[in-house]
C-alpha cells in the first residue's frame, strides 16, 4: 500500500536485516543470500535448516522404504523419531493474514504435507497387514490417528486391530474416545459403522477379514 520509493526503502531494509540475521553462517565462508533485479533467494548448505525439507525427505525415505520398512519394527521406531518434528504444520507459526494469495497457497502446502504423510502411513499399514504382521499395521495406524484423529477410516482400522490382537478393551477405549472426539468437535453422532463394531467386539464376534480394509 505504499508508494514505490518507500515500498523499495523498506524491501532494502528487510534485506539488510535478513543478512544480518544470517551473519553467523556467512562467518563459516557459506553464501546464503542470492539477490537478483527480480527476486531474493536462500542457499540451503549445513547451516541452515528448513523444516520443508525434513518433511519432504522424511517422506522420500518413507516411500523408498515402504515395501520392506514393516519387517524391521527398530528401523520404523527410527523412522517414527526422526519424523517427529515433521506433524508440525508446514512453515508452523508463519502466517501472513493480509496477503491472500500467500495464505492460500500456504493452506495448500500444509494440506499436502498433511495428505501426504498420512497415505505413507496407511500404504505401510496395508502392506504390514498384507504379511501377516499385525504389530507393525497397528503402529503404522496409530500413527495416521496420531496426525488426523478425526478420520474415520483410520480409526476404524486402529481399533480393528486391537480387536485382532486381543486387546478388546483397549479396542473399546480407543473408539469410545472417538466417540467423544466427534460430538466434541463435529457436533455429530457417529456413523452406523462405527456402532456396528462397538457391538462386534463387545459381543466377541469374529471381525471382518483383516485384509479387506
Amino acid at each position: 500500500d505504499l508508494p514505490l520509493s518507500a515500498a523499495r526503502s523498506n524491501l532494502r531494509q528487510v534485506r539488510s536485516n535478513l543478512v544480518k540475521v544470517l551473519e553467523p553462517a556467512a562467518r563459516h565462508g557459506q553464501t546464503l543470500i542470492r539477490v537478483t533485479a527480480t527476486t531474493i533467494g536462500l542457499f540451503t548448505g549445513k547451516h541452515v535448516d528448513i523444516d520443508v525439507v525434513k518433511v519432504q525427505s522424511t517422506c522420500e525415505a518413507l516411500s523408498r522404504k515402504s515395501e520392506v520398512l514393516f519387517k524391521n519394527f527398530n528401523e520404523v521406531e527410527a523412522i517414527f523419531s526422526a519424523e517427529r518434528d515433521a506433524n508440525k504444520r508446514f512453515l508452523d507459526g508463519f502466517d501472513l493474514p493480509d496477503c491472500d494469495g500467500f495464505m492460500e497457497w500456504l493452506g495448500h502446502q500444509r494440506q499436502y504435507f498433511h495428505d501426504r504423510l498420512i497415505t505413507l502411513y496407511e500404504d505401510n499399514s496395508d502392506r504390514a497387514l498384507a504379511a501377516g504382521d499385525l504389530d507393525t499395521a497397528l503402529a503404522f495406524a496409530r500413527k495416521a490417528v496420531q496426525i488426523d484423529p478425526l478420520q474415520e477410516a483410520n480409526q476404524l482400522r486402529l481399533i480393528r486391530l486391537l480387536a485382532s490382537l486381543g486387546r478388546k478393551e483397549h479396542a473399546l477405549r480407543e473408539l469410545n474416545a472417538y466417540v467423544t472426539r466427534l460430538r466434541n468437535e463435529l457436533d455429530v453422532d457417529p456413523g452406523a459403522e462405527v456402532i456396528l463394531l462397538r457391538g462386534q467386539i463387545m459381543q466377541g464376534l469374529v471381525l471382518p477379514e483383516l485384509s479387506a480394509f
